[in-house]
Order: structure tokens, then sequence, then C-alpha cells
């Protein structure tokens, strides 16, 4: 099942709940204490190894340098879901009145959103709020939305009135809007509201899909691409979520919708985590998981017997394994858009108490490129001084399928208009946010 997470000063700790038991990820104990090396060094403390010079040595001080992403995680919280949904006549497009039962269904995605998020109470929102049963017998109605106004702001109102975090908020619709001045409002508050809400310990996501949708001839304002046989158009989910529910609520807006963001970023668990070689290089060995940190972080190897200006290219990535979870991770991974940074320390016991260096690109025998998952590796031969790596993402602020999303202009008839003014907050914060993301170490010489 999906369960909590906790927050650490600016880290949003994610973890899950098994028959009762708290883990991070498959395979990794998250209560376990720090690993000592078998001659008595531990993460916590000093990097210390009697070992002679050679691997045995260097994984004892490669697991003693390397240090977890995220703190141990504490027991889930369990918050009530408040829906609010777009009622406006724009909606009637998504309804197709043949009823089809595929995945991306309108009918399809609402059924499974309100399984998932089983809301406590429901409000339609137009030219003004209305509760109203949250079954699909109600929302599956075309009739249901036959409104003619989309004031979004009334919803946004109750949320930033919740400033207790006291439940879930999820906000769905098109996010259209029949004016561009007031689509800019209705973004920018949210974007206000969004800001608000982290600041108060909260997590703040968007879900997005392109849903099938028939032209609504009858409404200026909704979505339209007449030259297109089997049109779909957005369909968003816009979640103020409480803290120690971030994994329940993202859970059940990423088993229905296409692309997911959240801020502030979820770590993505060590154990979750593998690091792929995308393209292999003559005269370099490269050892996805020569070993493990802690909690189970990937600590690959890179080495070659002789120098080589030859590269190999690595890339992070969730483990390639089934699971609701992993696909969770994988959706948030991808859709988060991140930046990299690269960080070294010799590999030596010495190296306990000193600073990780920023790493240059230029003349690096590991170098990041334009993928931000990816890096680049080559050697300077076994003779060579062995660094250990750290590899963070860290959040840029916006989604990697914004531009998809995102209107150019207000005279787009299918793209979103004003979209993109609601990350402009968490883009600025992304320039001096420095949690990571992900975190992966190679050892290169």
């Amino acid at each position: 099942m999906y369960s909590g997470s906790v927050r650490s000063g600016r880290t949003l700790v994610i973890g899950l709940v098994f028959g009762g038991a708290l883990v991070v990820g498959a395979g990794a104990c998250a209560d376990r204490a720090p690993k000592k090396s078998a001659a008595g060094g531990g993460a916590s403390g000093f990097c210390a190894t009697t070992r002679p010079p050679g691997m045995a040595r260097d994984l004892d001080v490669a697991r003693c340098l390397s240090s977890p992403l995220s703190n141990r995680p504490t027991a889930p919280q369990a918050h009530s879901v408040v829906l609010y949904l777009d009622h406006s006549g724009s909606i009637q497009g998504f309804l197709d009145p043949n009823f089809p039962t595929t995945p991306t269904s309108f009918r399809s995605v609402i059924d499974k959103l309100i399984v998932g998020l089983t809301p406590a109470l429901a409000y339609a929102y137009g030219s003004s709020l209305q509760k109203f049963p949250p079954t699909l017998g109600v929302i599956g109605n075309k009739s249901f939305y036959s409104d003619h106004d989309t004031r979004m702001e009334d919803a946004l109102r109750l949320v930033e009135a919740d400033t207790q975090l006291s439940s879930n908020h999820v906000i769905v619709g098109d996010g259209r809007r029949g004016d561009p001045n007031a689509a800019d409002g209705q973004f920018t508050t949210m974007r206000e509201a969004a800001l608000k809400w982290v600041d108060h310990g909260g997590t703040f996501a968007v879900a997005a899909s392109m849903i099938p949708f028939k032209t609504v001839a009858t409404d200026p304002s909704g979505c339209r691409a007449p030259s297109v046989v089997d049109q779909q158009c957005p369909l968003y989910a816009f979640a103020f979520i409480a803290n120690g529910d971030e994994l329940r609520i993202l859970g059940a807006l990423g088993l229905v919708f296409e692309n997911l963001y959240a801020w502030p970023a979820a770590p993505i668990p060590g154990a979750a985590l593998s690091v792929q070689a995308t393209a292999p290089a003559a005269g370099l060995n490269f050892n996805p998981v020569w070993a493990q940190a802690s909690d189970s972080t990937p600590i690959a190897r890179t080495q070659g017997p002789k120098p080589t200006t030859s590269r190999i290219k690595a890339s992070v990535r969730v483990a390639d394994e089934p699971g609701e979870v992993l696909s969770l991770y994988r959706k948030l991974l991808v859709g988060d858009g991140t930046r990299s940074q690269l960080q070294a320390k010799s590999l030596d016991v010495a190296s306990r108490a000193s600073a990780w260096s920023p790493i240059d690109n230029s003349g690096s025998v590991i170098a990041r490129e334009p993928d931000p998952a990816s890096v680049s590796i080559t050697t300077h031969g076994e003779n060579s001084p062995k660094s250990i790596v750290r590899f963070d993402l860290m959040p840029a602020g916006e989604p990697t399928w914004l531009s998809s999303f995102d209107a150019k202009d207000a005279k787009e008839l299918l793209r979103t208009y004003g979209l993109g003014r609601l990350f402009e907050g968490f883009r600025q914060r992304a320039l001096s946010d420095t949690t990571p993301m992900a975190r992966v170490y190679f050892v290169v010489n």
C-alpha cells in the first residue's frame, strides 16, 4: 500500500508500510544503524580499515564516505481528502456518449481517482461552489457539467483557509478560462496558495494527462483541435497534500495520470535507484553495483588499466522492476525537471572530515551530460589516485512535460494558457534549494 513520509528541514522523506514494517524501498531496512566496516569504520564516525591496499580496502572506504540521502521515515499520517471538480460546460467534451471503458476515458480516469482518493467531501466549482456526492453516477453524467463559468478561485479560498493542513485538497479540471486575464489570475492565485501551503509543511503536486475529447461547439473557451479526428485535450489534478500523506496522494494521482510533478521534490530512496551504462567505451570496465551505501544507494565503479580518452555514459534511473511504488518513483524522477551536481573526495580514510569539492567538467575524469541524469566517465589509468564522486540530481522547479501543456499565447486552442505562471515561484526557489532528489556514487581514477 502507499503510505507516509516525514519532512526533515527541507527534505521530504518517503517510506512505505508493508505489514506494519517501515522500509525505504525494495531490500532496504530503514531503521538499521549505519553499517560498520570489517575493521570498525562507521558511517557516523571515522573511516578506518586495517585491510591492505586493494579492492577490499577501497570498498570499506567507499561505504564509509557515502552517506544516505534521507533520514529515517516515521509513521505516516492519514488526512481526509476534499475533492473539487470543474462542472462547467467545457468538461462535457470529455464525456463520450458511447461510454467507452478504455483506461484513458474520462469516466475511467475519474472513477479510479475517486477510488484512490476516497474523498470525504466534494465540491463542484463553476459560478459558485456546490457540494455533491462523489460517485460515478453523478460525475459520469454529462448533464452535471452545465455551468457557464469556472471560478477555481472559490476552491482555492477553501484551500487557503485550511492553515493547519488538516485535509488534502485535490482540484480537478481542464484549467481553461474564457479570458486570458482570468487565466493569469487563476494560476497566479493558485501559485500563491501553493507556496503558502509548502511553507506550512505541505506538498503541492500537479498531475496531467491528454484525455479523449470532442469539441463542445457551444463553449467558446473549451479545448478544440478541429483538424484532429481522435482529439485529446488536457485534464489536470492540482493537489495540496498534507504532511504525512505525500506517498498516498501521489500514488493515487500517479495511477491515473500520465504526468506528475511535486514540490518539494520527493527524494527517491537509494534502494529504488540503479545506474545504467548507456554507451560502452573501449578500455573501460564499468560495474554499476560495485558497492552500496548504508541505505542501499548504488556505488558504481569505472576503471581501466591505461589512460583513455574514450568515455562511458552512465545514467541514473529508477530500478527497472515491476511494482506500483517504483512506477510512482519513475514518474516523479521523469516528471520533475532536474539539474545535476558533481562533487568529489579522495578515496582515502582521511577524507571523512573534508568537504566535498565541486567538479568542473573541464578535463575531469567524470563530466555532466546534457541529460541531467547522465554523466560521462573516462580514466587516467590504474595508477592514478582514486576518488569517490557524489552525483546529485537537484530539482529545477518546473515539470519536464510543461511545454507539452503550456500555451504559447492566449490564442491557442489546445494547450492551456497561463499554466506556466503556476511554476514561477518554484523555479526561483529551486535556484537556492540544495535538497537532492536522487543521489548515487561513482568511484573513479
